[in-house]
């Protein structure tokens, strides 16, 4: 709406300044949601508002891969979201948690690549494919991870 650099950011910023996300939350209880189910999709709904082209990266290799997970996991909603905690100097995230994020990540991507009316096919399954051999890098880090962040990042760089 205002400018094209950072718009990300700015659009996460207005959800708290606007305090959409008490209007998000209500719209939800009053769709039928409960108070837990309402609280954990406005955290989705904030978190790809943060990161709606996580995907847009110069390559989707190894070292990428851990690049853009560390990205994200400075994020307070999606650390609220994997429910990161600490426990005797270790930092643990929820594997069922971590499997809903890669999910709705690559829904994003898909719907953001594949809505773009002047992209070839060609260019639409070709990006996607990248963005799911990334998520595939971070789920075979996460089975090496035994749900500690550190490992999960430490598995990336191998």
């Amino acid at each position: 709406m205002v400018s094209q650099k950072d718009f990300a950011e700015q659009s996460r910023t207005w959800i708290d300044e606007w305090r959409l996300g008490k209007t998000i939350f209500s719209l939800l209880r009053d769709l039928g949601l409960d108070e837990g189910a309402s609280g954990s999709s406005l955290i989705v709904i904030k978190m790809l508002t943060s990161h709606q082209r996580w995907f847009d990266v110069t390559s989707l290799d190894q070292r990428q891969a851990h690049a853009t997970l560390e990205l994200l996991f400075k994020d307070e909603d999606l650390r609220r979201f994997l429910r990161m905690n600490q426990y005797q100097d270790t930092w643990w995230f929820n594997k069922e948690a971590f499997e809903e994020m890669v999910w709705w990540l690559m829904m994003v991507a898909a719907l953001t690549i594949g809505s773009d009316p002047l992209r070839p096919v060609h260019v639409v399954i070709e990006e996607l494919e990248q963005c799911y051999s990334m998520i595939q890098k971070w789920q075979q880090a996460e089975e090496k991870s035994e749900y500690q962040v550190e490992k999960l990042l430490s598995a990336l760089q191998e």
